[in-house]
């Protein structure tokens, strides 16, 4: 007979410690499966084997920079487009 511990969910910060430390139990201990790191810090044993993946894949290169889109209007642009939706309303 199984016995399941149901347990109050820990709060972000707390999760997140749990999980570097179940991921840091992973790779000390490399022959140890997933399903025994995940009960020990009390974390999702598919999101340790994620985020072991993810570094396996990244392989130490730094995250894909995402972003930098948004343009600083010069004035004349802005009194461009003042002007465009007077002369357009």
């Amino acid at each position: 007979m199984v016995t399941y511990l149901f347990l109050k969910m820990k709060a972000t910060d707390e999760y997140k410690a749990s999980l570097l430390n179940a991921t840091a139990f992973k790779h000390e201990y490399p022959k140890e499966r997933f399903t025994t790191a995940a009960p020990i810090y009390i974390v999702n044993d598919n999101t340790v084997r994620t985020i072991l993946h993810r570094e396996r894949q990244r392989d130490g290169a730094t995250a894909v920079k995402r972003g930098g889109h948004n343009k600083i209007l010069l004035e004349v642009q802005v009194e461009a487009m003042y002007k465009y939706v007077r002369t357009h309303t």
